[in-house]
């Protein structure tokens, strides 16, 4: 399903103004198995400048001989290029707890069983994405609130919570515009390298590995103690790459 997605986004970028051949082109590639088949794709003119910025973290490599011209593959990262909606907060009934969950837009890991089961006494305001599946009501204590896509009132329901349980994801990094303390699950592993780098950082405490473990070890990790030790994000990313492409 990813790759009909991320080949379904060529075409229509290739198709739909073909004629029209841009200054620059910014893009973020979420899978790097599919990197080289996309840019070949959509970057076929010489004059083209190309900055690739991937908002996990981790640099993109490309190989050499896809002949764009002046391209900038793998330069621009976050968190100095990382392009991120600014907080907004905004008033909500979020009732103040310890943990915020959220797997995201899709949950492909299905982050939110796996809290409910093994953590079933933390108190925990658990987001449930756009494309998740719906939690079964009669399964949710009340220890947990539940919110299905809440939009802009994210942030003010994480500025609620104590430490977050998360999907590597761009949610991550909004969790550290508000200095909250993330453990962070990966379900790729693009994803755990991302993790990875960004733990030994500063930025996050990352599950060893892919998926989610067993309950007991799930429980054990979020137990762990942890405090950020990385500065926080500057929101200034989308500045840096207009920059970019004032040069």
């Amino acid at each position: 399903m990813e790759a009909a997605r991320a080949r379904g986004h060529t075409v229509a970028l290739t198709t739909e103004e073909p004629d029209f051949v841009p200054d620059w082109l910014v893009v973020d590639i979420p899978e790097d198995i599919y990197a080289e088949e996309i840019l070949y794709n959509l970057y076929q003119h010489s004059n083209v400048n190309v900055c690739t910025i991937d908002g996990i973290s981790h640099k993109l490599g490309i190989n050499s001989d896809l002949n764009i011209s002046q391209s900038l593959l793998g330069e621009y990262s976050a968190p100095e290029y990382l392009i991120v909606r600014k907080p907004v907060m905004k008033r909500c009934s979020a009732l103040p707890a310890e943990w915020f969950v959220f797997g995201g837009a899709s949950d492909k890991m299905k982050l939110y069983e796996k809290f409910r089961r093994a953590s079933s006494s933390w108190r925990a305001n658990i987001v449930i994405g756009e494309f998740a599946p719906c939690p079964n009501i009669q399964y949710v204590n009340s220890r947990h609130h539940v919110w299905i896509d809440p939009g802009e009132i994210i942030f003010s329901i994480m500025s609620r919570c104590d430490k977050a349980c998360l999907a590597m994801g761009m949610v991550v990094w909004e969790a550290l515009s508000l200095s909250l303390p993330s453990y962070v699950f990966s379900y790729t592993d693009r994803h755990l390298q991302s993790a990875l780098a960004m733990e030994e950082a500063g930025y996050i405490k990352a599950f060893g590995e892919t998926g989610l473990p067993e309950p007991k070890v799930f429980r054990e990790f979020l137990q762990q103690p942890f405090t950020p030790t990385a500065a926080p994000i500057d929101f200034l990313g989308a500045e840096r790459v207009i920059k970019l492409m004032e040069k």
